[in-house]
């Protein structure tokens, strides 16, 4: 079942959220089946965790009704430090844009994507997080649209890539701007970016 509604959270703090047990998402934010949209802004999430997935913000929204069927999440002036997996988003209607929004220190992918509809990232910043795709982890669909624009990613000792993607051919990314002031650790191939081609759309699993 799905809901129809919006809300804003501005100027705000969440520090030491934490989501514990087993398969728990969303350390400070939780949102799931909801058609409209949430704004955050110049909010601070500090040393914040989930056991699974979303330390800060757990987005999911895979199911269409009626005719406005996006969640948007838009996030501007935000900041994340020393957070687990800060942003995870998933499902078919989910739209992410982040605005001037810095990940420090953070673990686990500092945004992981999986079969969103689109994504849009302007002027983040990605400062010594860890992970599989340090700064970003995209599973796309075919349908997918995804847009980075002037975003830094520093490292002093990069051990994985900052961006990895697992996406069919036809999803479409535009890359513009992008810094990659990363120093890897040791022979790290494609430390900067790793692509994936994967099946087309209709053979994928949405779980």
């Amino acid at each position: 079942r799905t809901y129809s509604g919006s809300m804003t959270i501005q100027d705000c703090v969440f520090s030491s959220c934490k989501c514990t047990g087993s398969s728990k998402s969303g350390g400070a934010l939780y949102i799931q089946n909801l058609r409209g949209y949430v704004r955050v802004r110049q909010t601070k999430f500090d040393d914040c965790t989930a056991t699974k997935n979303a330390g800060s913000v757990y987005l999911n929204h895979a199911t269409a009704s009626g005719t406005n069927t996006l969640l948007e999440f838009i996030s501007e002036n935000c900041e994340h430090t020393s957070c687990s997996n800060p942003i995870y988003a998933e499902g078919l209607y989910v739209s992410v844009s982040l605005r001037q929004t810095a990940f420090t220190r953070c673990t686990s992918n500092a945004i992981q994507l999986k079969n969103a509809l689109e994504a849009s990232l302007h002027g983040c910043t990605f400062t010594e997080c860890s992970g599989q795709g340090s700064g970003l982890s995209i599973t796309a669909r075919e349908s997918s649209t995804y847009s980075l624009d002037t975003c830094l990613f520093s490292s002093p000792s990069a051990t994985e890539p900052a961006i990895v993607i697992s996406a069919p051919a036809r999803a479409l990314f535009n890359f513009h701007a992008l810094v990659f002031d990363l120093h890897p650790a040791s022979d790290l191939k494609g430390y900067a970016v790793t692509y994936t081609a994967t099946k087309a759309a209709a053979d994928m699993d949405d779980d």
